[in-house]
C-alpha cells in the first residue's frame, strides 16, 4: 500500500513538473511569437491609419472642411491564463520642427502679378511622424507624412507608401502642415485636422526662367527619383532636375521647365495644438488699375484681401482713399471683406484731371498690403451746348435711329463696331455693354475718340440670337440691335489630363484597392460639371460615382477610392476609370483608364 502512494506522488510530481516546464517553454518561445504577430497586425493597421490621415489632409485642403482620423498609437496583448505579458506596447505621433518651402521665378498675370512677380516666396512646414515602441518587433519602421508623402522609415532604408502629389503634369500642389502635436498612448486617439488656408484656389504661374521649389526632406535623392519619374521632361513632364542636400532634414530642389504655364494650388492645414490662421497677406483688384472716365461718372471699384496661399481672407478692413489734391470722391460700400476676400469701393469722377485711389489693410501696410488704381477724369466738351448737345452714334457697320445689324457668322464670327459723337470731340471716354453675353461679347469693354471723334470696338458671335450693344458716352446712350446667325457649333469640351495612382494595400490586415485619379479638364466656352466612376470589371460594381459642379473655361481635380476592404487577396483586381465633362451647352467628352491592382 504504501509503495502504492509514493507512486502515486511521484507521479503527480512529475506531472506537475512537466506543466511547469511546459509553460517556461510557452513562456519563453510562444508568448514572444504571439505578441510579435499582434505587434506586426497592429502595425498594419497603423500604415492604413496614417494612409487615412493623409487622405483627411487632402480632403480639408480640397474642401475647406475640419475633419478627424482616429490612430491606433498602441494595442493591448490578450491574457494569457499562468502566461505573463510584458507592458502593453505603446506608440507615439508628433509633428517635426519646422521648415521652410520656397518657391522661386513664379510669376502671375493679371490680379496677382504684383505679388507673384518672381520673388522668392516662402513657406512654413512640419512633417508628421508615428513611432511605435513594441517588445518583440524590434525592426519596426517609423512612419512619416511629408511633402504629401507617406512612408516609413526602416533603419537607413526609407519605403514609400505612396505617391506624391508635389507635382502633377503642370498641377504644383504645396500643403502645409502648422500646430503642435505629441501623444502618445497605449490605444487609439482621434487626430483633429483643422484648414487654416482652405480651400485650395488655382493661380496660373509661369517663369521665363527656370521654376524652383525646394522643401525639406527626410527622404533621399533616389527615392525621389523613383516618386516623379513620371514628371521628367524625358517622360513627357516638366521636371528637368532634381537634386536632395543630405542634412537634418535635408533639402529637395526641383527644377521646373521653363516657359511653361503650372496651375498653382496651396492650403495650410493645422493639426493639435497652437493654430493660427495665415492672415492677411496681401492686397490685389479685380478692377482695371488704369480708369478714364467723364466728368460726373461713377465706378465701382472692388479689391480683394489674400493670404500668402493666394486663398482669400474674410473679415479684413480696407483702407481707400484719394490725395487731398486729386480729383473726385471715393465712398466705401464695404470696406470689411466678404468670405471671397472682397472689399467695395464707388469713385465719383468730380471734376477733370487724375486720382490714385490707394488701397491698403493694417496698421502698417507694407508694399504687399498696398494696391493702386489710376483714374483719369475728362471734361465734356463745351461744343455740347444746349442747343448743340454731346451724343455718340453707331456708325459702322450700322447707323441711323433704327440701328440693326444682321451678323452671319458662317462667314466671320467678328466685326468692328464703330461710334462716332456729335459734335467732332476726341479724348471722349466711352464704354460699351451688352445685355445677353451667352449671344456675342465685345472687347476692349471701354476707350476713348480719337481727332475725328471716333472709336472702335470688337463684337464676337457666341450663338445664335438677338443681343442689344450699347455705346455710353458724353452723358448720351446709342442702342445697336445684332442678330447673329449660322454660329458654328462650338468645340466639345476636352479632358486634358487623367492621371490614376494606385494606392492599394496587398499586404498585411486589412488588404484594399485604393486608386486616385487626377484629371484636367477644358472648354472653350464654358464647364458645366464633371463626373467620375469607377467600375469594377469582374462583377460590374460601381465603386465610384461622384458629380461636381464646374465653372470657367478649365478645372482640375481629384478623387479617391477604396474598394473590398478586409483579409481577401486583391491582387489583380481589375477597374475602369471614366472622367466625363459636360460644357455649358451640354457636349461631353469621356475618357477611361483601366487600372489593375499589383
Amino acid at each position: 500500500m504504501r509503495d502504492r502512494s509514493q507512486s502515486t506522488i511521484i507521479g503527480f510530481v512529475l506531472m506537475f513538473g512537466i506543466l511547469i516546464l511546459l509553460l517556461l517553454i510557452l513562456q519563453t518561445s510562444a508568448v514572444p511569437a504571439w505578441n510579435q504577430d499582434i505587434e506586426v497586425s497592429h502595425n498594419e493597421r497603423v500604415q492604413s491609419d496614417m494612409e487615412a490621415l493623409r487622405d483627411g489632409v487632402f480632403r480639408s485642403a480640397t474642401t475647406g472642411s475640419a475633419t478627424s482620423q482616429s490612430i491606433a498609437l498602441g494595442t493591448r496583448y490578450p491574457v494569457r491564463p499562468f502566461l505573463l505579458n510584458p507592458p502593453n506596447p505603446t506608440g507615439s505621433i508628433r509633428t517635426t520642427e519646422s521648415g521652410t518651402v520656397r518657391i522661386t521665378n513664379a510669376t502671375a498675370a493679371g490680379e496677382t502679378g504684383d505679388y507673384w512677380n518672381g520673388s522668392t516666396r516662402e513657406f512654413d512646414d512640419k512633417a508628421l511622424l508615428y513611432r511605435p515602441n513594441y517588445n518583440e518587433y524590434r525592426n519596426a519602421p517609423t512612419t512619416f507624412f511629408e511633402n504629401t508623402v507617406l512612408y516609413d522609415q526602416y533603419d537607413e532604408r526609407p519605403v514609400p507608401a505612396s505617391g506624391t502629389r508635389l507635382v502633377n503634369g503642370r498641377r504644383i500642389t504645396v500643403v502645409t502642415l502648422d500646430g503642435g502635436l505629441s501623444r502618445s498612448s497605449q490605444g487609439s486617439r482621434s487626430i483633429d485636422i483643422e484648414p487654416l488656408s482652405a480651400p485650395q484656389q488655382v493661380t496660373s504661374v509661369r517663369s521665363d526662367g527656370q521654376l524652383v521649389i525646394t522643401t525639406p526632406t527626410r527622404l533621399p535623392e533616389e527615392q525621389w527619383e523613383q516618386l516623379l519619374a513620371d514628371e521628367r521632361v524625358e517622360a513627357d513632364g516638366h521636371v528637368t532636375d532634381i537634386t536632395v542636400t543630405p542634412g537634418e532634414p535635408g533639402t529637395l530642389r526641383l527644377t521646373l521647365e521653363a516657359g511653361q504655364s503650372y496651375d498653382l494650388r496651396m492650403a495650410n492645414v493645422g493639426i493639435g495644438a497652437g493654430l493660427d490662421e495665415p492672415g492677411a497677406h496681401y492686397i490685389t483688384t479685380d478692377s482695371p488699375s488704369e480708369l478714364r472716365l467723364t466728368d460726373g461718372q461713377t465706378e465701382r471699384i472692388t479689391f480683394e484681401v489674400r493670404d500668402r496661399y493666394n486663398n482669400p481672407v474674410s473679415g479684413v478692413e480696407v483702407n481707400a482713399s484719394i490725395g487731398p489734391s486729386d480729383k473726385g470722391a471715393l465712398t466705401p460700400v464695404d470696406a470689411l471683406t466678404d468670405t471671397d476676400g472682397e472689399a467695395v469701393f464707388e469713385y465719383e469722377a468730380i471734376g477733370t484731371g487724375t486720382a490714385t485711389i490707394e488701397a491698403t489693410f493694417g496698421p502698417e501696410p507694407e508694399r504687399d498690403a498696398r494696391r493702386t488704381a489710376n483714374v483719369t477724369v475728362e471734361s465734356v466738351p463745351t461744343s455740347a451746348t444746349a442747343e448743340s448737345p454731346l451724343t455718340v452714334e453707331w456708325t459702322g457697320p450700322s447707323s441711323g435711329e433704327d440701328d440693326t445689324y444682321t451678323l452671319d457668322a458662317g462667314d466671320d464670327n467678328t466685326t468692328d463696331l464703330t461710334v462716332t459723337s456729335s459734335p467732332t470731340v476726341g479724348n471722349l471716354g466711352v464704354e460699351y455693354v451688352v445685355d445677353d453675353p451667352s449671344i456675342g461679347t465685345v472687347s476692349p469693354i471701354q476707350g476713348a475718340t480719337d481727332a475725328d471723334g471716333q472709336n472702335t470696338t470688337t463684337f464676337t458671335a457666341e450663338n445664335d440670337g438677338t443681343v442689344n450693344v450699347y455705346a455710353v458716352g458724353g452723358g448720351d446712350v446709342d442702342e445697336m440691335a445684332i442678330t447673329v446667325t449660322n454660329v458654328t457649333a462650338a468645340s466639345p469640351p476636352v479632358v486634358d489630363s487623367v492621371t490614376v495612382t494606385n494606392e492599394s494595400k496587398t499586404t498585411g490586415t486589412p488588404k484594399y484597392a485604393q486608386f486616385t485619379t487626377d484629371y484636367t479638364v477644358s472648354d472653350g466656352t464654358g464647364l458645366d460639371s464633371v463626373r467620375v466612376t469607377a467600375v469594377r470589371q469582374s462583377d460590374g460594381t460601381r465603386v465610384l460615382d461622384n458629380t461636381t459642379t464646374l465653372s470657367g473655361t478649365s478645372a482640375s481635380g481629384s478623387e479617391t477610392f477604396r474598394d473590398s476592404e478586409g483579409n481577401a487577396n486583391v491582387r489583380g483586381t481589375t477597374y475602369d476609370v471614366t472622367v466625363s465633362v459636360t460644357d455649358a451647352s451640354g457636349q461631353t467628352a469621356t475618357v477611361t483608364r483601366t487600372v489593375t491592382v499589383r
